[in-house]
């Protein structure tokens, strides 16, 4: 009689993603090129060592997006849904 034992093959880590974009400086006013992992809101600043840093302008998300007929990538959320701030014109899958 043997004792068989099913090993399950280890599934594959999920890589997390990052975001990349120009860090400022609230403190010191620096600018810098800043990498983080997504839903991050403030970062140690690299000139003055302050949790000061933020992301100057819109954050661009590394994966697949919405883009209205338009050509717009960026929507007002609205409590009717979503509205391309663009054109306007609200959007419907």
């Amino acid at each position: 009689m043997s004792n068989v034992v099913e090993f399950k093959k280890p599934e594959p880590e999920e890589t997390e993603t990052s975001l990349s974009g120009t860090g400022y400086c609230m403190e010191c006013r620096h600018e810098w090129a800043a990498v983080g992992p997504p839903g991050v809101q403030c970062f140690e600043c690299p000139s003055c060592g302050t949790f000061k840093g933020t992301w100057m302008g819109i954050v661009e998300p590394p994966d697949d997006r919405w883009v209205c007929a338009c050509g717009g990538q960026l929507f007002f959320v609205t409590k009717a849904g979503f509205d391309c701030a663009r054109c306007g014109i609200e959007q419907t899958y």
